[in-house]
């Protein structure tokens, strides 16, 4: 009961603003007006440090959709520091962030492209090291294919305790490329689902010509 009450304190108020490409026609519909639709996320507690989010995202699009979050509010965003969190239809998606300086505000890119869609759920919090640090270990340890045969222990001692000056910048990194759309799982098999719908339509098309 404790842990679920402190969950909830932990969670982030913000408000969600078209940035670009973007305008909003109910309270969680939006329609992308142009590819890389911009919202920005706006609040007084994006403090530095360690954040788990979870999102869900409906869109109307044959093409597999990633979400991206630029933890930063500079004009001059990065892909480098950029958090990708690739959908998964039907289900949330979960991922963890790291700001490293409190910031007025985030650039959220819900989807890729010009489509519609909705945000059905989407909840910040903020997170303890402790346990921002067993999260990318997990993932790593199960989805990296560089450490995904070594125990989070190992994987702790390769990227933690062999190099504390840069454990985080080094552990970021490898979580990180477990998302990447050659290396995740839920993403391959979307897209050998799209790919081999779209090679039957193109089959049948040409049956019927």
């Amino acid at each position: 009961m404790f842990s679920k009450i402190l969950h909830y304190l932990a969670s982030i108020n913000f408000q969600s603003l078209p940035l670009k490409n973007v305008k909003q026609t109910a309270e969680k519909d939006w329609h992308a007006i142009h590819d890389d639709p911009q919202l920005q996320l706006k609040s007084d507690f994006f403090l530095k440090g360690w954040y788990f989010i979870e999102l869900k995202v409906k869109y109307h699009s044959s093409s597999v959709q990633t979400a991206k979050i630029y933890p930063t509010d500079d004009e001059e965003y990065s892909e480098e520091t950029a958090f990708a969190i690739p959908h998964r239809h039907h289900k949330p998606t979960y991922k963890v962030i790291y700001l490293p300086k409190k910031v007025k505000s985030l650039r959220f890119d819900p989807v890729e492209t010009k489509t519609n869609f909705t945000i059905e759920h989407f909840k910040i919090y903020r997170i303890p090291q402790i346990e921002a640090k067993r999260i990318l270990l997990k993932r790593i340890s199960n989805e990296h294919p560089e450490y995904n045969t070594k125990t989070t222990k190992e994987v702790n001692d390769t990227l933690i305790k062999a190099d504390k000056k840069n454990w985080r910048k080094n552990t970021l990194k490898a979580y990180k490329e477990t998302f990447s759309r050659s290396s995740h799982k839920d993403n391959y098999q979307q897209w050998i689902a799209n790919t081999e719908k779209k090679q039957n339509q193109e089959i049948e098309l040409i049956l019927d010509n």
